[in-house]
């Protein structure tokens, strides 16, 4: 993969870093993002909050990050 990694869980490349080990403050980014985008669209994945908090804590999500602010998820 074209980029540096400082962990071997998280690669950045120009600004962009995806983030397989991601800390509660992406977690928390997230859930307002998607609060957000709920009360805006009236639409979006906060009703699935609790899968995305059940991933979460399985270890089984990825962050991506651009110029340190969390910008999307992959669970």
């Amino acid at each position: 993969m074209k980029g540096s990694s400082t962990d071997m869980r998280t690669y950045d490349t120009s600004g962009f870093q995806v983030s397989f080990r991601p800390g509660h403050r992406q977690l928390e980014e997230l859930e307002n993002w998607l609060l957000q985008e709920e009360q805006k669209t009236g639409d979006g994945f906060y009703c699935n909050l609790h899968l995305l908090k059940a991933s979460f804590a399985k270890g089984e999500m990825a962050v991506g990050i651009l110029n340190g602010e969390t910008i999307g998820f992959l669970t």
